[in-house]
């Protein structure tokens, strides 16, 4: 089941708790970095949009800008930012941070020839003990949590460039990439890579200002948002079984 026939099927059940108050504008923060990439109009595109759309009232008109983290944070403090996709060190008095919106699904893929060498990682503690040297895109989510995510023990090697990171693992320069599953599948550059192990889930969670939304606000979209996520969970675990 993708994305937009989910949505169709609990459009009803987010209609029943939708609040009167008239549809918004809401000025959204973002950085183009995975997995919010942008389409031909230079706004992000994708699933968690539609999640973010499915989240606010109907007809919500949503105005991206690409702002750094630190403008970011001090948007949603003062005022003039009502939405942060790109999490930040963000303080409880200056926003809302949300329930989870989904569990993002990384995994570690390496060179196929150096299976030999790493056929016995299995696990995270397996990483840190053969010293694994590792190479990710800059991703403000996984960067953020990549201590609780990998122990605190793993150097994680950040960079925005795909193609030098591909470079740089043929090379042996690094010894494997974290990526998010979903651009692991999708990108014909990363095929020939072989997914060594996959890594625990890691919460998907939105900055919402306390300036623009109120408790009784931020209540419906947590309840929103915690169907979606056991929608998502339920597909997730249908794909897997093979249904």
């Amino acid at each position: 089941m993708n994305w937009r026939c989910m949505f169709n099927g609990v459009a009803l059940l987010l209609l029943g708790m939708l609040s009167p108050t008239a549809a918004a504008h809401y000025r959204v923060g973002w950085l183009p970095d995975p997995p919010y990439l942008a389409g031909a109009a230079m706004v992000p595109t994708g699933e968690d949009i539609l999640r973010l759309q499915a989240l606010l009232p109907a007809g919500s008109e949503l105005h991206f800008v690409q702002w750094p983290l630190a403008r970011q944070v001090r948007g949603l403090a003062e005022g003039g930012l009502d939405i942060a996709l790109s999490l930040a060190s963000i303080k409880p008095e200056a926003a809302w941070l949300s329930e989870p919106v989904r569990y993002a699904q990384y995994v570690l893929a390496i060179d196929p020839l150096q299976l030999e060498r790493y056929q016995a990682v299995t696990d995270v503690g397996d990483v840190a003990r053969q010293g694994m040297l590792l190479g990710t895109l800059q991703d403000s989510r996984l960067q953020q949590q990549a201590n609780t995510l990998l122990d605190g023990t793993v150097l994680i090697h950040s960079l925005r460039d795909l193609d030098q990171l591909i470079r740089l693992l043929w090379l042996g320069r690094l010894n494997g990439l974290v990526l998010d599953r979903g651009l692991l599948e999708q990108e014909p550059r990363l095929k020939p890579l072989l997914h060594l192990i996959t890594l625990p889930p890691v919460a998907v969670r939105w900055a919402f200002s306390r300036h623009t939304f109120s408790a009784e606000q931020m209540h419906e979209i947590n309840q929103r948002a915690r169907l979606l996520t056991q929608q998502g969970l339920a597909s997730q675990e249908r794909r897997h079984a093979g249904l």
